[in-house]
Parts: C-alpha cells; structure tokens; sequence
C-alpha cells in the first residue's frame, strides 16, 4: 500500500522503468529509408543493385577512362533513376485517383500549403 507521496513516485518510477526496458528488449526498432517507401518496387530494387554493382566497377576501372563500365554505371543509373521518378509520380498520380471524400481536404491542403519543414504554414491570431 502506498501512504506517502515519497512511496508513490518511486512505485511509479519502477513501473516507467519496467515499461521502458520492456518495450526497448521486444518492440523492433525500425528506420525509415527508401526502400521501406510505399512506392517502392523488386524492380526498384533491382536496378539499384544493378546500378551499384556497375558503380564499383566504375570506380575500380577509374584510371581507364575509356574502359565500358564507366558507359554502363552511366546508363544504369540513368534508368534508375528514370524509374524511380516515373514510380513515384505513378503512385501519386494512383492515390489521387483513389481518394474517398475524407481525403480530398488532404489533397487540398497538400496542393495549396507551400513546401516547408512539416510545421502550421499560418501562426493563428492571439486575439481572445
């Protein structure tokens, strides 16, 4: 039982605490890249191997200037990088079309707020 104030912030400590090592030993920690986008491909990903496999052979052959692996990373990661473009313009093009009444503020609000850093793109008046 609890009876001083003392008791209950240290009980409620141990619990933060066993709360915080439980989830840090069994809730998988993910990071946030390209590949986990939801536009991403297996042919996005292909290419990209690809791409990266020519780039090292690119680099190791750097003091041949006129060696075909320099020609080949070129057009590799050109078509890359077209694809990766076209995809991702596909996908949006594909959700625009997809949108339920609910999402057309969402499509409203994303066509008409200027690119920022996340935040409210409008203070709001302090009048009362």
């Amino acid at each position: 039982m609890l009876d001083t104030q003392d008791q209950s912030d240290t009980a409620c400590m141990e619990i933060t605490k066993l709360l915080q090592d439980t989830i840090s030993s069994t809730v998988p920690i993910t990071t946030i890249c390209a590949i986990s986008k939801c536009w991403w491909t297996k042919e996005l990903t292909m290419l990209q191997k690809e791409a990266k496999k020519l780039g090292r052979e690119s680099y190791e052959c750097r003091d041949k200037p006129f060696h075909y692996a320099h020609v080949a990373h070129m057009y590799a990661n050109k078509l890359y990088h077209r694809t990766l473009k076209k995809t991702k313009k596909q996908h949006w093009c594909d959700w625009l079309e997809n949108t339920k009444d609910p999402d057309i503020w969402t499509v409203y609000k994303l066509l008409t707020v200027p690119a920022t850093d996340g935040g409210s793109s409008k203070i709001p008046s302090l009048k009362w």
